[in-house]
């Protein structure tokens, strides 16, 4: 019956939600092979009973979900999906519109589904509220959290530690009960259509969907899920939650993997590359109203890139900027920020939001690309290969695997292939995520600057407030500090609105300096960490890099920089110029740090003494 093939698929959800099949095999093997009915049942109260491992997984990732900004982000971004499927069904209805046969989506149809959202946004609400005070009356086992055990830290403390991931399941509830109350009404009134029937017969079906429409309810929670990246992976994703699951260490390098795949699978479909995807071809393939579905979602992405480009043309939208670290530090020092809409004099950043910060990020990315393209063209020599193919994977590694999300996977691939440049800082990091991630926001919001954290320690300190201060600042090649961009934010949220804010903001600074070293794209090195062999600690680092602020680097350079005499100069003489300035001051810094800090000439002498012993 319809009922039952309902739970036969829950079950099969909620069975692949726990490991798979295999894993239950595995369990009713071990069980089979026991002899007493006390054996069996100390097996059942021992594999019910939460180990060390999981209470300090499901520790860790409800501290990853802490910040008030992840749940903005994810109830922003899934109701920007919720609204953008509007406009794919219009395009839908003109493409059906054009062609023969009952099967296809109607303008009507795009009318109820946003009759349907606003039903479905009262109904969201309940689930909401239910799902926060009772986490039981959620019956959809996919959801963004992939713990295979739920619930292992027992008593209050657990329910406070819980809170993060029941407020993320909750927001989900909400908008997957505006994708299935989409899908209810959009499927029967297509339905009446192809009955030759009118909108009357839509709202018969709804009376009762089961009994007038059997596979309407199936359809409407798979779009459900879609919407809200939840929708089960494909053969290959399964398999590395199969690792994952088998692996429980795995966890703490990819804490989730149904969300992220499917939120690059959905933005994917988005693209002009979409009509290349498997689901597009078996859409095409099925032909009537799928096709026209698939098609009208590359037509409704791809004219957003369109439009993402030719404001990035203008310069009113960033990508990812220079490739060089130093040249894209500079230009940071101006103002500039990557990945961000640029209004009035500051930038506001849009990467946070999937699907569209993949797309935007794309498309702005690309025009990046084409202008270089152009450029080397017109200089007749047309671009590199090689550096063409760079910034194209580049652009890719941003946008698709340089998220939040992938953090934990980015930092394995690095440590793999690079471990005496990213192991300690890839330690550092996973071990100081134990502390909330909101803890950090408030460390930001209380002493936005920099810190140079050097050690595991000192990264717990950089993420907790009134500790952070205890850690020297971090400084630019000038000596000042660096700080942290601030949160944008309504004003009536006031400073709660700015330290939790997903959107960071950056003013342009109108740096006469640093204008000029974007301009001609100097990236002098900072200082490093040594003097005569001595390595040092970061209190001495930091003295080191503040000396250029009592040498008057910066003053000296801007002074120059409005000389008549300097703008009669050649490019590439202003910036032997400039570098020379910088070089020689860094130079005198380390003779002066040297000189305030007696410990260092000790060090050396000490060092020194070693190798002549040997």
């Amino acid at each position: 019956s319809k009922v039952n093939f309902e739970i036969a698929e829950l079950i099969k959800d909620y069975i692949q939600a726990k490991g798979g099949g295999e894993k239950i095999q595995e369990m009713a093997m071990f069980i089979s092979n026991l002899d007493t009915p006390e054996q069996i049942a100390k097996f059942a109260k021992d594999s019910s009973k939460p180990k060390f491992k999981d209470k300090l997984q499901e520790l860790w990732i409800n501290s990853l979900l802490s910040s008030p900004s992840t749940h903005i982000v994810n109830v922003v971004s899934n109701g920007i999906v919720a609204a953008t499927r509007m406009p794919e069904y219009a395009v839908a209805s003109l493409l059906g519109a054009g062609r023969k046969g009952s099967d296809k989506v109607s303008f009507t149809e795009t009318g109820g589904r946003i009759y349907g959202s606003m039903y479905g946004f009262l109904d969201g609400m309940r689930a909401f509220k239910d799902a926060l005070i009772d986490p039981k009356s959620v019956d959809d086992p996919l959801t963004k959290l992939e713990l295979q055990r739920q619930n292992s830290i027992s008593g209050i403390k657990g329910e406070v530690v819980r809170l993060p991931g029941r407020f993320l399941t909750a927001e989900d509830q909400l908008f997957k009960s505006v994708g299935y109350r989409q899908e209810l009404w959009g499927q029967a009134i297509r339905k009446s259509k192809s009955e030759g029937k009118g909108i009357k017969r839509a709202y018969e079906i709804m009376d009762d969907p089961a009994k007038n429409f059997p596979d309407i309810e199936l359809k409407a929670r798979d779009t459900a899920r879609y919407q809200t990246f939840t929708n089960p992976l494909g053969p290959t994703g399964q398999a590395v939650q199969k690792i994952i699951n088998n692996h429980p260490w795995t966890r703490y390098i990819a804490p989730f993997v149904r969300t992220p795949v499917n939120i690059v699978k959905y933005a994917g479909q988005r693209t002009p590359f979409g009509v290349f995807a498997k689901s597009y071809k078996e859409a095409i393939k099925k032909g009537g109203a799928e096709a026209d579905l698939a098609r009208a979602r590359v037509i409704v992405g791809s004219t957003a890139m369109a439009s993402i480009s030719m404001l990035a043309n203008d310069g009113l939208v960033t990508g990812r900027g220079p490739a060089d670290y130093r040249e894209k530090s500079i230009l940071r020092e101006t103002g500039w920020q990557p990945y961000s809409f640029k209004i009035g004099d500051s930038y506001y950043a849009y990467n946070r939001f999937e699907p569209v910060g993949i797309l935007f990020g794309l498309a702005a990315d690309w025009t990046d690309i084409y202008k270089y393209t152009d450029k080397k063209f017109a200089e007749g020599n047309g671009p590199e290969f090689e550096e063409l193919a760079t910034m194209l994977a580049a652009s890719f590694t941003e946008n698709i695997t340089n998220k939040t999300f992938l953090t934990g996977i980015s930092d394995a691939i690095n440590v793999m292939f690079n471990p005496d440049r990213y192991g300690d800082k890839a330690i550092q990091r996973f071990l100081s995520s134990f502390v909330p991630t909101a803890s950090y926001y408030v460390r930001k919001n209380q002493d936005p600057v920099i810190r140079d954290a050097q050690s595991i320690m000192d990264s717990f300190y950089n993420r907790i407030p009134g500790l952070s201060t205890e850690l020297p600042p971090r400084r630019n090649v000038f000596g000042e500090e660096r700080r942290f961009q601030e949160g944008a934010a309504p004003e009536f949220l006031g400073n709660i609105g700015k330290t939790f804010s997903p959107v960071a903001k950056s003013t342009i600074t109108n740096d006469v300096v640093f204008n000029e070293l974007a301009n001609l794209k100097i990236t002098p090195s900072v200082p490093k960490r040594t003097i005569g062999g001595v390595k040092l600690n970061p209190k001495q680092y930091e003295s080191l890099m503040s000396e250029m602020i009592p040498l008057q680097t910066k003053a000296k350079l801007e002074l120059m920089i409005r000389s008549s005499e300097y703008q009669n100069l050649l490019p590439s003489q202003k910036s032997e110029l400039i570098t020379s300035i910088i070089q020689k001051d860094q130079s005198a810094a380390r003779k002066l740090t040297t000189i305030k800090n007696p410990k260092i000439v000790q060090d050396q002498v000490t060092k020194l003494m070693e190798q002549l012993k040997q």
